[in-house]
């Protein structure tokens, strides 16, 4: 293809994306120097380091020491992810994301404009510039998590009546009228089997039902977020299933319904998303 050319990895060939002809391989190794500076001064502390796509993208998973308690019994625990990718899409990107730690539910925070921010220097060598940037967005990752755990605290003040319940349910999770031009049997049954999943976990699964915690617009949001964040995966081994886990969760389909669903819970608790 003219003006482009071919990301290939050195150890096996395999394709990693089309880019283009000034593009310049920034390796791993290179690319995540910048973050030891923030993991010296113990600003994170790294967790995972993982590959997506056969390299195409590769994750690095850092814990900020900072933690949020919606009760004592319910803690939070702040995430930034970064990523650098190989395929052309992008260059090192930047996310947040809070997890419930009693049941691993994990919730995407917009970082301004969008889920994800970029550090802007596409492939570039200059690291100082990377890590002040990083210290920047950092800043930034600090007042969202402040805001959802200010958030989390008010969700669990407000206790939900089972109508109100069922109505959050049909806000979220609608069932399929018959007279709906997409009927068929089974997406009806598909619907009606995911909405009595969430239903138990409202009502009957102890991690919604911690003290403090049972029947109030948290313990509906994380109804929702665990059954999304722990449905089993499609993929040919236990590593497409994983990466399809945590793309569904992070930014796909499954991020977007439990996005809806928080945000749906801050309407019963009367506070702006």
């Amino acid at each position: 293809i003219a003006g482009s050319k071919l990301n290939v990895r050195s150890d096996n060939g395999f394709h990693l994306g089309v880019v283009g002809a000034n593009y310049a391989v920034a390796q791993n190794r290179d690319a995540f120097k910048f973050l030891d500076s923030l993991h010296q001064d113990g600003i994170l502390k790294y967790e995972t380091a993982f590959s997506l796509g056969g390299g195409k993208r590769v994750v690095i998973t850092a814990r900020l020491p900072q933690v949020d308690r919606v009760t004592d019994e319910d803690v939070l625990q702040r995430y930034i992810l970064f990523s650098n990718s190989h395929d052309g899409t992008g260059a090192i990107r930047f996310g947040a994301t809070s997890v419930r730690v009693v049941c691993s539910n994990t919730l995407a925070l917009a970082l301004g404009k969008g889920d994800i921010g970029s550090l802007g220097l596409r492939h570039s060598g200059d690291l100082d510039a990377k890590l002040n940037e990083a210290r920047v967005l950092l800043g930034r990752a600090g007042e969202r998590f402040d805001k959802f755990a200010e958030n989390a605290a008010a969700l669990r003040r407000r206790v939900l009546s089972n109508d109100e319940w069922v109505e959050f349910l049909d806000l979220n999770v609608p069932a399929l009228h018959e007279k709906d031009p997409n009927y068929t049997v089974g997406r009806a049954k598909n619907i009606h089997d995911t909405r009595a999943a969430i239903d138990t976990l409202y009502h009957d699964d102890p991690k919604q039902r911690l003290k403090g915690i049972g029947e109030t617009a948290w313990a509906a949001f994380n109804s929702i977020s665990e059954h999304v964040d722990h449905l089993p995966r499609r993929g040919a081994n236990l590593r497409a299933r994983s990466e399809s886990r945590f793309n569904v969760t992070q930014s796909g389909t499954g991020n977007t319904i439990k996005q809806r669903a928080y945000k749906t819970a801050l309407k019963y608790a009367g506070v702006d998303a």
